[in-house]
């Protein structure tokens, strides 16, 4: 669970160890990332949301082991990575700022001519109508189409 949080643009020599999935929004994008100094000396850790480690979200959709692996990582050398030498970040995909825009809005609807003060008239009651009207033409059919 990956509350309050903010993604992270991962550069090389840093690594993208956690990303969103692709149904959220924004779809995969690093929200953790690690670097190793060379020759292994020194070692970062970085994630867009530290609430994700506080007391509400600890033990929520595992987010005790991800803590538990970050500190490992830091403090001993057990965790090592073999990154793939094809490995590549990401293009990011900018998105307009939608809040801006939505103050900014134009209309685009011309205007109509004036309604009458009568709504009424304004309906079609042609198009759909229940009568009997169309009977004598169908019975006429029988006839010109020989059918008994």
């Amino acid at each position: 669970m990956y509350p309050y949080g903010a993604t992270l643009n991962v550069q090389k020599p840093s690594h993208a160890i956690l990303t969103s999935g692709a149904l959220s929004y924004p779809s995969n994008r690093p929200l953790a990332a690690v670097y190793q100094g060379k020759n292994g000396k020194g070692r970062m850790a970085v994630v867009g949301s530290v609430e994700m480690f506080g007391d509400e979200y600890f033990e929520k959709e595992e987010n005790s082991k991800i803590f538990e692996f970050l500190i490992k990582y830091l403090l001993t050398n057990e965790v090592e990575f073999e990154w793939s030498k094809e490995e590549e970040n990401p293009e990011y995909n900018y998105v307009p700022e939608v809040a801006e825009m939505a103050d900014k809005l134009k209309s685009c609807l011309q205007e109509s001519e004036e309604l009458p003060l009568d709504y009424k008239t304004l309906f079609n009651h042609d198009l759909f109508k229940f009568d009997v009207d169309l009977i004598p033409e169908a019975v006429k059919l029988y006839t010109t189409l020989g059918v008994k």
